[in-house]
């Protein structure tokens, strides 16, 4: 295993899709007209589903943020690379996830990124701000969507 060096070795795509990003990038930000910071959205997973009505709770939640934010519910995107994203979250100011792959690259971007976390943690190391999958208020949501900019 990595042992100590987790967290500590850089994240290297090498073999983007340049024309795929620019894609995406237009599909997905052009509506953006006002230039409002973007908010990336994953709260589907294969490993750690939430409980039937709770990501539609909390995107209900989100939703009102929308004079604010430009919300990009990217667990809807089915790209033919999953390294395409990067070119949102290179654009993007937050990430709130339940999955620990759009975790990867929001490190891999360097994204502030909010996590919903299992009770053993799903084996991968907080960082950022997060909230356990149980968790229904959304305080520690808003105290992060604040402090995007």
């Amino acid at each position: 295993g990595l042992g100590d060096m987790w967290g500590t070795l850089p994240l290297l795509f090498d073999r983007r899709d340049v024309d795929g990003e620019r894609a995406l990038q237009y599909r997905e930000l052009r509506p953006n007209r006002d230039g409002k910071p973007v908010l990336l959205v994953n709260l589907t997973s294969q490993s750690s589903p939430f409980a039937p009505g709770v990501a539609e709770k909390i995107m209900a939640h989100l939703e009102e943020f929308a004079s604010k934010l430009f919300i990009v519910d990217i667990s809807r995107l089915r790209e033919n690379h999953f390294c395409n994203l990067l070119v949102l979250y290179e654009c993007a100011a937050g990430l709130i996830t339940v999955d620990t792959s759009t975790l990867h690259l929001a490190r891999a971007a360097s994204l502030r990124s909010f996590q919903f976390v299992r009770q053993d943690h799903d084996a991968t190391p907080i960082r950022d701000a997060s909230q356990p999958y149980s968790y229904t208020a959304f305080d520690k949501i808003d105290a992060f969507i604040g402090e995007l900019k």
